[in-house]
């Protein structure tokens, strides 16, 4: 079995509007990395994540 490791890179942004005793939070981040596969050839692998919640203080 054969391991590789290759660098990638995440860009993260987000924000939160304050509301009643707490906040409403949202955050949206992309990530990829260039990875040569045997099979497929050369792919790009990018994940998209999108987070939304509600933040309360205490």
């Amino acid at each position: 079995m054969r391991h590789r490791a290759k660098a990638g890179a995440a860009i993260v942004a987000g924000g939160q509007y304050r509301v009643g005793p707490g906040g409403v939070v949202a955050a949206i981040e992309v990530g990829g990395s260039l990875l040569p596969h045997l099979v497929t050839g050369d792919v790009t692998t990018t994940a998209l994540r999108l987070t939304v919640g509600y933040r309360r203080y205490l």
